[in-house]
Formats: structure tokens, C-alpha cells, sequence
């Protein structure tokens, strides 16, 4: 072998070496295509993800805001329950009108018993009807 073939034999290992090299660098080419594609892919999962966990705080927020609401609501009912001896709103109604109504009659008894004590002799306790009418007057709004 002459020294023209060897150089044409260099020249076509260092093509063929050019060529594989080329090979290699399209495949890393492609390989780094991919990356940065799974990387843009990664970025919007974790964007996906945040918006996922900001969701989530806000419906714990929302859970807790409807258990407080409902608890508030169950402790009014056993409230209600506890006064007016019924969990009907309506008998509740009544029975509420009732103790008004019971509460103005007795008022009105404790005002007709004032202005009675009054004109009775020997008392003593006060010294006129309208005295001790002021005082009744006055105990019922403080009783308020």
C-alpha cells in the first residue's frame, strides 16, 4: 500500500469517524430536545400542582367556616330547645307570644297590687300611690 492509499484510507476512517460523530451529536440533539421538553413538562405540573394545593387550603378554609356555621347552628337549636322546650320553630313562636303575653299580665297585676298596697293604711312603705309606682316602674326596668 502506497502512501495515496493510505491517505485515502485515512480520509475515509476520518470521514466515516465525521459521520459518527455528526450521529452522536444529532442524538444528543434529540436527547436534549426531549429534556427540555420533559423540563417544560415538569414546570407546568408544578404550576398544576400549586394551583392543586392553593385549592385545597381554600376548601379546608371553607370546610371548617360550614363545621363552625353548623355547630353554631346546633348549639342555637339546643339553646332554643333548652328555652321553649320544643325544636319546632313554630310551637317556639308560641310559646315566646305566651310568656309575653304572661309577662304583660303579670306586670299589669304587679301595677294594680302597687296602687292596692298604697291605699291601705299602716304600710308605711311608701308615702303615695305615685312613689310607689315610680319604684314598680323602676324595678321593671332594671328586671330588663
Amino acid at each position: 500500500m502506497n502512501i495515496e492509499e493510505m491517505r485515502v484510507l485515512d480520509a475515509v476512517k476520518t470521514y466515516k469517524e465525521l459521520e459518527e460523530a455528526r450521529a452522536r451529536i444529532a442524538h444528543l440533539e434529540d436527547r436534549i430536545d426531549l429534556l427540555m421538553s420533559a423540563n417544560a413538562d415538569v414546570a407546568r405540573i408544578a404550576d398544576e400542582r400549586d394551583i392543586a394545593e392553593q385549592r385545597i387550603h381554600l376548601l379546608i378554609a371553607e370546610r371548617d367556616t360550614a363545621r363552625l356555621q353548623a355547630d353554631q347552628n346546633y348549639k342555637l337549636r339546643e339553646e332554643f330547645r333548652d328555652l321553649l322546650v320544643t325544636d319546632d320553630v313554630e310551637r317556639g313562636v308560641a310559646v315566646v307570644r305566651e310568656m309575653k303575653e304572661r309577662i304583660k299580665r303579670l306586670e299589669e297585676a304587679g301595677d294594680l297590687l302597687t296602687r292596692m298596697v298604697c291605699r291601705q293604711d299602716g304600710y308605711g312603705i311608701y308615702q303615695d300611690e305615685e312613689d310607689a309606682v315610680n319604684s314598680w316602674h323602676k324595678a321593671k326596668e332594671a328586671k330588663l
